[in-house]
């Protein structure tokens, strides 16, 4: 009798601070699920949201918002090696364009190319950096890609020497004139990119002469390349002089003159053939096909229907056109009205959920970055992996214990002992690594 009330004495001992922990842990564990309870409710709720107005899959939950905003942070590392900088500044350029259905990846998007595009971009001051950030973005709602705004920027601030405030506007104008005269701002901006390694040559003077070849573009239906084949017929003394006087003769007159059309822009050479042939009061409908095929040739066009395009245009619509280019008519296009109407209702919803996400995203993904840390760190998996390994020679030690002893004379108070053991031990290791962390 008095060795079994011992025994039950010794197991009370044992078995009163193991229940005792198990009620502590149960209470943390409870209160973690009600702390966690609201914010998987707000998370559904924002879900539901965003799936009602279009924004699918847009709302993000307090561990997704934390964690893309960490990948993005590594993604502009790998191609910028300034991931914080300017993951930062595309995360305040979001929120500052997300009335145009920008997302975070898009300002990432845009750094990162301008950055690996822009020779001069990393130069720059960061304010400087945000606005041509900001209109490079904004113009894909116009249908210009960030890859050709960067093309661009690095033209005119590179190759014409012009500073961010220029470029930025020239930009600007670009769009507004491919509105006015009813050509897509893509295009343009295409049609520039192309022309610039001839309209380089006159430095800031080179987007006049681009608009004017934009407009006589438009105007006749041909192409950008083929106006400037054409009007690059005339950049020597002896190409001018030769051509001028195979038109002259031609056309029955002194029309032309070699000097001017040597030292006349490409746009304005476009306009001294047109207006040459006019000279003569003949229009080109009124020519037979041989005298068509000669002029044609001339000037150096092997395609009729290109030779059609460029001399069988009105000039009335190339005036009307001119009007429209007008400077002071120009200014008045909206571009924020135009890229607005580039944008979906989806988009917006998206813009806007990303927002918010981006604001406790930021929050939170310093404590998931510090958690993250000590989980994979020494003092985390690294501990956790010495445990298991003290944890299971422990266990075979006690085997090896256990089994010295005869089952039916200690069975019951040998494996009370052997639990008791071997949790304790486990919980004092384990308490080692967890306690930093709660």
């Amino acid at each position: 009798m008095a060795n079994g009330n011992n025994n039950d004495g010794i197991t009370g001992k044992l078995t009163a601070p193991v229940e005792k922990l198990t009620s502590v842990m149960q209470q943390l564990k409870d209160a973690t699920e009600e702390l966690k309870k609201p914010l998987e409710d707000i998370t559904k709720q924002g879900e539901g949201i965003a799936k009602a107005f279009g924004g699918t899959s847009a709302f993000k939950g307090f561990k997704d918002a934390a964690t893309s905003l960490d990948a993005l942070r590594a993604s502009l590392q790998q191609t910028t090696g300034e991931g914080v900088k300017y993951r930062d500044m595309a995360v305040e350029l979001q929120a500052e364009l997300a009335g145009l259905g920008v997302s975070t990846q898009n300002t990432a998007d845009a750094y990162s190319n301008l950055y690996n595009n822009f020779s001069e971009f990393n130069l720059l001051a960061p304010k400087t950096q945000k606005t041509i950030a900001a209109q490079t973005t904004a113009f894909t709602k116009l249908g210009i890609s960030i890859d050709q705004s960067s093309a661009n920027y690095d033209i005119f601030m590179k190759g014409m020497k012009m500073n961010e405030r220029a470029a930025t506007k020239a930009q600007k104008s670009m769009a507004k004139l491919a509105l006015s005269i009813g050509v897509a701002p893509t295009q343009m901006a295409k049609n520039f990119a192309a022309a610039a390694p001839t309209l380089a040559r006159y430095g800031k003077d080179g987007i006049k002469v681009f608009n004017e070849l934009a407009v006589q573009s438009k105007a006749t239906g041909l192409s950008m390349q083929n106006l400037l084949t054409v009007a690059g017929g005339f950049d020597t003394f002896e190409q001018a002089a030769e051509k001028a006087g195979s038109l002259n003769a031609m056309l029955g007159g002194n029309m032309l003159n070699s000097v001017d059309l040597l030292v006349a822009s490409e746009s304005e050479r476009i306009d001294m053939i047109r207006q040459g042939i006019s000279a003569t009061g003949q229009s080109w409908d009124s020519l037979d096909r041989f005298q068509k095929k000669a002029i044609a040739g001339a000037v150096g066009i092997s395609d009729m229907t290109d030779a059609m395009r460029l001399f069988g245009t009105e000039q009335a619509s190339l005036d009307e056109l001119k009007k429209k280019a007008d400077p002071a008519v120009v200014a008045q296009q909206n571009l924020t009205k135009a890229m607005e109407a580039g944008v979906t209702i989806a988009d917006r919803f998206a813009a806007a959920f990303d927002k918010i996400g981006n604001i406790y995203g930021r929050t939170l993904e310093p404590i998931f970055n510090r958690i993250a840390k000590f989980l994979t760190g020494k003092k985390g998996l690294g501990a956790a992996e010495s445990i298991l390994k003290k944890f299971a020679k422990g266990i075979q030690t006690a085997a090896k214990w256990w089994n010295s002893f005869d089952p039916k004379l200690v069975k019951n108070m040998a494996e009370l002992v052997f639990q008791v053991t071997a949790f304790s031990f486990a919980l004092s290791q384990v308490q080692t690594v967890a306690s930093p962390l709660m």
